[in-house]
């Protein structure tokens, strides 16, 4: 079973696509920030991890950015949505994060299924390589 590790601030977030990813057979850890997401990836193995770029404590750039370090080939999903709070861009924050290796960007709000078609894409890709 696949496993993939999904990184959000957003309990809401992260509970809906770990309900998309498991009715789609995945196995699925979450974590609420970048922390937690980093020891989540140091302690385990993951085909996949999705990581919202706008986090407290360690956001999702710099997450990516040790992600990268740890594993180059990990296939990762940057997402980032916007919000009326946020003055940066988030077309151009999910701009960078593709600057960082190969990052598939997403942005939210997303389906269902364009978050399966995305996260198999990914898959698919790293399987490849």
């Amino acid at each position: 079973m696949r496993r993939i590790l999904v990184i959000d601030d957003d309990q809401a977030v992260r509970g809906a696509i770990t309900i998309v990813l498991q009715a789609d057979g995945f196995e699925v850890v979450t974590a609420e920030d970048g922390w937690a997401g980093l020891e989540l990836a140091r302690a385990s193995e993951f085909d996949l991890v999705i990581v919202d770029l706008f986090m407290p404590r360690l956001g999702g750039l710099d997450t990516i950015r040790q992600l990268r370090e740890r594993n180059p080939l990990l296939p990762i999903i940057a997402m980032s949505g916007s919000t009326p709070r946020r003055a940066t861009d988030p077309a151009d924050l999910l701009e960078s994060a593709t600057q960082l290796g190969d990052v598939i960007k997403m942005p939210k709000p997303f389906r269902a299924n364009d978050l399966l078609k995305i996260v198999h894409g990914a898959i698919g890709a790293a399987v490849k390589s």
